[in-house]
């Protein structure tokens, strides 16, 4: 089977998405007058009535009537007769946003390990469940797959929200607390939920960062909580980031309550939040990160949720970062801390998602912070360490850029750093090139592999010809070598 074949299955990430669900049908739902701003007249399938906020219609619960900043008004409508439904935002043209939201068990399944021991599996010489799946005709199953291995609960940061512009970012553990917040004070059996490991994980609208638990009981009763963090800042405090929160109790398939949460508990003077600014931040946060992917390419795979967890990755790796500022990690200190911004991977992996997805302008600003930034004119790195074969690497990033159609004038405002890397490289070279000839290790660039090298007893030590310092290299030299005669000819 091809290595290509075991790299699309990653566990972890498969599991949000699993429940994603397919497209709503209902583009036949429209508003046909705003009453006034606790009903409507809504029509489903032809059939119009006049609903209140908290009424239903047909299987649709009116949540609230709002508007964007613009003035346009807009109806929320929820399905509620299961825990994977979809959230409408309609208006008098129709749905202008079909969100499905999916709900996947954090519990061990009754196939884990596909009925292998975990001691089979350690012991075994080969991927024995790589093996055991793949060598089976046709490609796997997503929902087998998603009960091979025991779910992910025991992590500091479960999961995060946040902004590109402010330097917060809000994590979660187990369950759906935060920092600031915790959904059990308004139901209290969701700490027994959550203690079992039985809550529910996902998300709202496919691939955006809108987080949903889910605390199921026996029937159809269920809390739920959704939280997001919207495109806005309170009080002009970038160094705090706003989350909205939405808790809503439903049984026998229907809501019984609601309460929205902007950041924090209520408490004096104030005691409340308004549900319609919950909603239209809502629909802002979507418009936002749409818009943030407009530029991208668009793909079309037999399984949309493919496409989600694509998706789901540049977003969180847009998120993570402040402004064009890169992070290493989001929320704890180590790795979330400025200390960690410089690391190489951070500029190379995130640089060329962005470009192979056709986000060129984001790319390019991710190009002019790092060499402007975390470069400096001799080619060293504002970092503890190099990995030595990222320096090629690097290279190779900024050739592709401008193969891809980003613009050269970026590159070219950067040409001294860039030329300080390749000097880098090429001083290396030299070095090697001192070996007697019949040395192994006569012209392979030597360095550091692995930053954290900078904290062992004897970093020297690291110092080795690893083969991939001399092959990225290589690589670099010949793909920005390219770009270099191209753009002199045209200068």
């Amino acid at each position: 089977m091809s290595a290509a074949r075991r790299v699309c299955f990653d566990i972890s990430l498969v599991l949000v998405f699993l429940s994603a669900g397919a497209v709503a049908s209902e583009s036949n739902i429209k508003v046909l007058r705003f009453v006034n701003g606790t009903s409507a007249e809504i029509s489903v399938s032809g059939h119009a009535s006049a609903v209140r906020v908290g009424e239903t219609i047909g299987e649709w619960t009116l949540m609230e009537l709002s508007r964007i900043e613009s003035g346009s008004e807009f109806a929320v409508l929820e399905d509620f007769t299961s825990q994977t439904g979809h959230l409408l935002v309609i208006d008098r043209e129709g749905v202008r946003l079909d969100m499905p939201k999916s709900a996947e068990s954090t519990s061990d399944s009754s196939r884990l390990y596909l009925g292998h021991t975990l001691a089979e599996i350690k012991n075994s010489s080969t991927d024995l469940l790589g093996d055991e799946i793949l060598s089976r005709p046709g490609d796997p199953d997503y929902d087998e797959i998603a009960g091979v291995l025991p779910p992910i609960r025991r992590m500091p940061t479960y999961s995060f929200v946040g902004m590109p512009d402010t330097m917060d970012k809000v994590g979660f553990t187990y369950g759906g607390r935060s920092p600031d917040f915790d959904p059990a004070p308004y139901y209290a059996p969701i700490l027994g939920i959550r203690e079992k490991g039985k809550v529910l994980d996902g998300l709202v609208g496919g691939y955006l960062p809108i987080l949903r638990f889910v605390y199921p009981e026996p029937g159809e009763n269920w809390t739920e909580m959704i939280a997001f963090a919207p495109p806005r800042i309170s009080n002009g405090n970038d160094r705090i980031q706003p989350v909205w929160y939405r808790v809503v109790r439903v049984e026998s398939g229907r809501m019984k309550w609601m309460q929205c949460i902007d950041s924090y508990h209520p408490f004096p003077p104030r005691t409340e939040y308004d549900a319609k600014l919950f909603y239209r931040d809502l629909v802002a946060v979507s418009d936002f990160w749409k818009g943030r992917l407009a530029e991208g390419l668009k793909i079309h795979v037999p399984d949309e949720r493919v496409e989600n967890m694509a998706l789901f990755g540049l977003v969180r790796e847009m998120m993570t970062r402040v402004n064009d500022y890169p992070k290493y990690g989001a929320v704890d200190k180590d790795y979330a801390g400025s200390e960690h911004d410089g690391f190489p991977d951070t500029f190379t992996v995130d640089t060329t998602a962005m470009i192979e997805w056709g986000l060129l302008e984001a790319a390019g600003r991710y190009i002019e912070n790092y060499f402007g930034k975390f470069v400096r004119d001799d080619g060293s790195i504002l970092y503890r360490g190099p990995e030595t074969g990222q320096y090629g690497r690097m290279l190779t990033v900024v050739a592709e850029f401008v193969n891809y159609g980003g613009d050269p004038e970026i590159v070219l405002r950067q040409r001294s750093r860039i030329d300080g890397v390749t000097k880098l490289l090429l001083g290396l070279r030299e070095k090697a090139k001192q070996l007697p000839r019949e040395k192994a290790a006569y012209g392979m660039i030597a360095g550091w592999s692995e930053a954290d090298a900078s904290l062992d007893p004897d970093p020297p030590r690291y110092m080795q010809p690893y083969f991939s310092n001399s092959t990225e290299a290589a690589r670099g030299f010949h793909d920005l070598g390219e770009v270099w005669v191209r753009l002199g000819e045209k200068r």
